[in-house]
C-alpha cells in the first residue's frame, strides 16, 4: 500500500503545502502520515482512535444536513484509513488497527457540562442525527488486508470509560495508541490502559504526548493534565470550569508562580484552596473521569 502520488494536487496559496482532498481539519493529519513515514525508524503507533465526533467538527456548516454531514465524514474517514495504512506499511506492519469511535457525552451528568446554543446547539443536535445512523454495536467497517477498521458506540457509559474497554479487551497487545480527537475528557483514558496515548490535532497536525494535555485545557497557565486541574478549569468543549472570573485569573497566576507542571494533584488542590476554600477533595472528585 502506497501513499497517492502528489501529481496533479492543488496546492494551498497560504502554506504551500498540497491539498489532499477531505476537510481543511485532515490536511495536516494526512501529511503528517505521509512525512514521518520516512523519518521515523519504526511505527510509532499500533492503532488509530479516531473521534467521529471530532470529525464532524472538522467538516461541519451551518445548515448542513445529516446526508451532507455523512457524505463529508465519509470523505474524510476512507482519506485517513488510506493514509494510515500507508503510513503502517512502511514499517512491514503486519497487523495495524484502526477505530473510530462513537461516543455520546450526554453520559456525563448534566451538572458538569457547559450550555450549548447557537451553531454549538445546532452541531450537537447534528451529531446526535448522525450518530444513530451509525452503528450502534462494534462493527467490522470493511478491514483491509493489513488493518483492521472498525467503529463503536461509547454510549454506556462516560465514553472515555468505555473506550478504555475496547483497547483493554480488544487491543491489549498494543503498546502505543494514537488519539485524533479535540475532547479534552477523553484524554483521561490514558489512565485506564498501560498502552502510551499521544493525541495528534485536527488542522495542525501537532503531536502532544502526556506532558503536553495541559495545554487542552488551559493554555494560559503551563499545568499537567489531571482530574485536579481538568475540574479547575474545565476545557472549551464540554466541562464547566470550578472557577470563574478573578478567582481563575489568581489560579492562573498562582500556577505559573509556583511551577503547577512539576506538582502532584494533591499538591495543585491544596494550593487552589488557597483561593477558594470550597475546592475540597469532595468537590474536585466528585466527577468520575
Amino acid at each position: 500500500m502506497a501513499f497517492p502520488s502528489l501529481e496533479g494536487m492543488s496546492y494551498s496559496t497560504e502554506s504551500g503545502e498540497p491539498i489532499l482532498g477531505g476537510s481543511i481539519g485532515i490536511n495536516r493529519v494526512l501529511m503528517f502520515f505521509r512525512e514521518n513515514s520516512w523519518k521515523q525508524r519504526r511505527e510509532e503507533w499500533e492503532l488509530f482512535v479516531v473521534n467521529t465526533y471530532s470529525m464532524l467538527r472538522n467538516v461541519f456548516k451551518s445548515g448542513m444536513s445529516v446526508n451532507e454531514a455523512i457524505r463529508a465524514l465519509d470523505t474524510d474517514m476512507e482519506l485517513l484509513t488510506t493514509y494510515y495504512e500507508a503510513y503502517a506499511h512502511q514499517f512491514n506492519n503486519e497487523q495495524a488497527h484502526m477505530l473510530f469511535i462513537v461516543p455520546d457525552y450526554s453520559k456525563i451528568p448534566s451538572e458538569y457540562l457547559r450550555e450549548h446554543t447557537g451553531q454549538k446547539l445546532e452541531f450537537e443536535q447534528l451529531y446526535k442525527a448522525i450518530a444513530k445512523k451509525l452503528p450502534q454495536v462494534k462493527t467490522d467497517v470493511s478491514s483491509l488486508p493489513n488493518l483492521t477498521r472498525h467503529i463503536a458506540p461509547c454510549t454506556t457509559r462516560i465514553p472515555h470509560h468505555q473506550l478504555a474497554t475496547y483497547i483493554r479487551q480488544d487491543y491489549g497487545h498494543v503498546r502505543r495508541v494514537l488519539l485524533l480527537d479535540n475532547c479534552a475528557i477523553d484524554l483521561h483514558v490514558h489512565r485506564r490502559i498501560t498502552a502510551v496515548v499521544t493525541l495528534i490535532e485536527s488542522y495542525t497536525g501537532a503531536v502532544k504526548h502526556l506532558p503536553d494535555f495541559g495545554t487542552k485545557i488551559n493554555c494560559e497557565a503551563r499545568i499537567p493534565f489531571n482530574i485536579c486541574t481538568h475540574r479547575l478549569f474545565g476545557d472549551s468543549v464540554h466541562l464547566k470550569p470550578l472557577v470563574t472570573g478573578r478567582k481563575r485569573t489568581e489560579l492562573m497566576e498562582l500556577a505559573n508562580k509556583n511551577k503547577w507542571y512539576l506538582k502532584t494533584a494533591y499538591e495543585i488542590a491544596r494550593e487552589a484552596r488557597t483561593i477558594d476554600a470550597g475546592l475540597t477533595d469532595e468537590v474536585l472528585n466528585s466527577l468520575d473521569l
